[in-house]
């Protein structure tokens, strides 16, 4: 699965608290920024994850493939925006 079916799933759930914040009185910039805040932190989560899977992992698949791969701590800020 990815993750537009997700959110779009997710989203289907949450249908009762929307109707609920509309309610009170949220407005709708209010609502698409709670749910976007929400998306970059996930996304940021995911990302954290995966680094230190990966950091994890290095030595596994370098023994798996015969070659020396290694980890670069420095942060290519391209190929993250990318």
């Amino acid at each position: 699965m990815n993750y537009i079916n997700l959110s779009t799933a997710q989203s289907f759930t949450r249908i009762k608290e929307i109707s609920i914040r509309k309610v009170l009185g949220s407005m709708k910039y209010q609502l698409i920024s709670q749910f976007m805040a929400e998306s970059f932190l996930f996304a940021f989560i995911a990302m954290i994850l995966s680094y230190g899977v990966f950091y994890l992992m290095l030595p596994m698949l370098n023994e798996l493939t015969g070659k020396t791969l290694a980890f670069s701590e420095q942060i290519d800020t391209m190929l993250v925006l990318s």
